[in-house]
C-alpha cells in the first residue's frame, strides 16, 4: 500500500512524522494477536521540487530499501544520501 501524507517542510520533519506513525503501528496487535509493522520510504524535494514522478520514484526506492533491510523501519532518500532509521 502506498500512502502519500503530503509535503512537509523538510525531510527531518517527515522523519519525525513517519517514526511516530511507525511506532504507533508497531504497538498495535492484529485481531489474531500478530504484530503489525510498517516500512516507510521518505524523500525530499530539494533538487526536484516540481517533479512528482521523480519524488515518488525516490520514495518508492526508499520504501523497498526499508523492506529489504528488515522491515519495520523508515528510510529517507535525499538528493545527497540515504538515511536508515530502525
Amino acid at each position: 500500500m502506498r500512502l502519500r501524507i503530503g509535503f512537509l517542510s523538510n525531510a527531518r520533519l517527515g522523519r519525525t512524522v513517519a517514526e511516530r506513525l511507525r511506532k504507533k503501528i508497531a504497538a498495535t496487535k492484529s485481531p489474531t494477536g500478530e504484530a503489525v509493522t510498517v516500512s516507510i520510504g521518505i524523500t525530499d524535494n530539494t533538487d526536484h521540487p516540481d517533479n512528482l514522478k521523480i519524488l515518488l520514484e525516490r520514495a518508492d526506492i526508499a520504501l523497498y530499501k526499508a523492506k529489504n533491510q528488515g522491515r519495520n523501519r523508515t528510510v529517507i532518500e535525499t538528493s545527497l544520501k540515504i538515511n536508515v532509521l530502525a
